[in-house]
């Protein structure tokens, strides 16, 4: 029996996001008229150029210092190879200027936007790694983000998922996986039909959604506003 199987309800793809290039994606945007992270100040600056929303990130884990002024969220795909390339290429910037020096946190919101297993399996997987080991939730992220075939079709395999895992010092079986009570779907439903995620990567600053995901000048105005 294949542990992974899933289901993809019909319902879900009506509403779902997708995998595309959003390399100088430009979208005209109107301030939404409700409270979001950012402070007072903060939302008069933005409320003019982007779209604001109020996204809880408290419970989850978070890299960088917990009470840093600033935070980015990522909505991402596992399977994406276009959050592999923001993985590769925008927080390694992000992190040296911002995240290590405490100025920003950053919290990695994994979604099923493909629609694909593989997508899907991995909310799972990242549920349990943030629930059992969140002191290596970061490490595993990144790890999975950093797979080598961006067009492998079934690339997360068990033997995949549990080499990776026993990689950064986490040994565990598929069933143990399979045991943690994680809804993919309602999250991604949420972030798609609440946070305007359209496409993955989505980033969001301060509740400010980016127009291009991989400005680094657009995140530095916004991270130094």
């Amino acid at each position: 029996m294949n542990l992974k199987k899933i289901l993809i309800p019909v319902s879900l793809v009506l509403f779902a996001a997708g995998c595309q290039n959003n390399e100088g994606q430009k979208e005209t945007t109107k301030a939404a008229n409700i409270e979001t992270t950012a402070s007072a100040k903060e939302k008069s600056i933005l409320k003019d150029a982007y779209k604001l929303y109020d996204i809880d990130v408290k419970n989850r884990p978070v890299l960088g210092d917990e009470n840093a002024k600033n935070t980015i969220i990522l909505a991402f795909d596992y399977s994406c190879p276009w959050c592999k390339k923001w993985f590769k290429e925008v927080l390694p910037k992000i992190e040296d200027e911002f995240i290590d020096t405490g100025k920003t946190k950053f919290v990695g919101q994994p979604l099923a936007a493909i629609l694909n297993q593989d997508s899907l399996f991995m909310t799972k997987v990242d549920r349990f790694v943030e629930l059992k080991y969140p002191n290596k939730y970061y490490k595993v992220q990144r790890k999975f983000e950093s797979r080598a075939n961006d067009a492998e079709v079934d690339w997360a395999t068990e033997d995949y998922i549990l080499s990776t895992l026993k990689a950064a010092g986490i040994k565990t079986t598929i069933e143990e996986v399979n045991k943690i009570d994680n809804d993919g779907f309602k999250t991604t439903s949420e972030y798609t039909e609440n946070y305007g995620v359209e496409s993955v990567p989505t980033v969001y600053i301060n509740g400010a959604k980016l127009n291009d995901p991989f400005n680094i000048n657009e995140m530095k105005s916004l991270l130094n506003s």
